[in-house]
């Protein structure tokens, strides 16, 4: 008789326990199709608890959490649904994704391997695979895995032309952003400004001017950054007065920055107004009287000026102020 309540006392305690755990998750289904996959989790949750070994409940679990990017909960739930499907190829490039942003880069080409040789055809998936790699900066097949995606859109077109940019091959990261500004009915400011990057790069001084040009006119966030781009672009192409131009409303910004500054006086020197660029480095001498970097381009506008004496005696000083210029010598300097 005890062994017959005890069994049936065990039975109640088991039915209730799964009534709880089935109720648990179809919360959990009716919160996510709600849309609110934060309510989602808690429920599925308790089921994981209450069932670790289900694996519907497992998969509903870690997926809610992988969309939540709670990486912490999915990471490992889907560590334990793998060990039951081995060629889950869902599975294995989650996990590959998860792991490129762990310091256990290895894992992470590991499973993305995996998850490859299995052809996977779902777009969202390849996608994922790509940026697993990516991250762990294996560009070649992150590069590979984005071209396999037909027709190519805009995400794909962007993390190869920044695949190609990460590997300084700088022609094909143009052909990239080029394809990229086509597809876009508008394209931001931003697009531009890393498009004239990858042209300046490339040395395409002029392409990248205009591109640089582009991005301002659309409002690029940081008026110093894109001014002083358009000022590389133009000076690059030994056009010093529209460079200059441009430095100078760049330094409407940050009037003080020391290297903004000589690449003003740079620009005087260049256009043979030595007297400005000596005031220019004057200007920040006040605050830097010691600055032996200040010192040498105020040398260097006597030594291009053909006042080489003077140049000397100025060299001198840069010198004892910071003795590691001694090894540039004139000829290296940034004028």
């Amino acid at each position: 008789m005890k062994t017959t309540t005890i069994t049936l006392l065990l039975s109640l305690i088991i039915s209730i326990s799964l009534q709880a755990n089935s109720t648990s998750f179809e919360e959990g289904l009716k919160w996510k199709e709600k849309g609110n996959l934060v309510e989602a989790l808690k429920h599925f949750e308790k089921a994981n608890e209450a069932d670790p070994s289900n694996l519907t409940i497992a998969k509903e679990y870690a997926s809610t959490a992988y969309e939540l990017r709670k990486y912490v909960i999915a990471l490992p739930t889907y560590e334990q649904i793998l060990i039951s499907e081995p060629k889950n190829v869902t599975v294995l490039t989650r996990l590959a994704k998860m792991y490129s942003y762990s310091s256990q880069k290895f894992k992470s080409v590991e499973y993305a391997e995996r998850a490859v040789k299995l052809k996977p055809t779902s777009v969202d998936e390849q996608i994922e695979l790509g940026d697993a790699f990516y991250f762990v900066k294996h560009y070649p097949k992150a590069i590979e895995l984005y071209k396999n995606i037909q027709p190519a859109n805009e995400y794909t077109l962007h993390k190869i032309a920044k695949s190609y940019e990460k590997m300084s091959a700088y022609h094909s990261a143009t052909e990239y952003f080029g394809k990229l500004i086509e597809l876009k009915k508008d394209p931001k400011a931003t697009l531009f400004y890393e498009y004239g990057k990858a042209l300046y790069n490339n040395n395409q001084y002029k392409l990248a001017t205009k591109a640089f040009i582009k991005s301002k006119e659309k409002g690029f966030y940081n008026k110093k950054m894109i001014n002083q781009n358009i000022a590389l672009g133009f000076f690059a192409l030994k056009a010093y007065e529209p460079a200059l131009e441009f430095y100078l409303e760049a330094r409407q910004s940050a009037p003080y920055d020391k290297n903004l500054n000589l690449d003003i006086a740079d620009c005087y020197n260049r256009m043979g107004n030595f007297k400005q660029a000596r005031l220019v480095i004057t200007e920040l001498q006040k605050t830097n009287p010691q600055d032996g970097d200040l010192m040498y381009a105020y040398a260097m506008t006597f030594y291009k000026e053909g006042k080489t004496s003077k140049a000397e005696s100025y060299f001198g000083k840069a010198f004892a102020m910071k003795p590691a210029l001694k090894g540039l010598r004139y000829t290296k300097s940034r004028f």
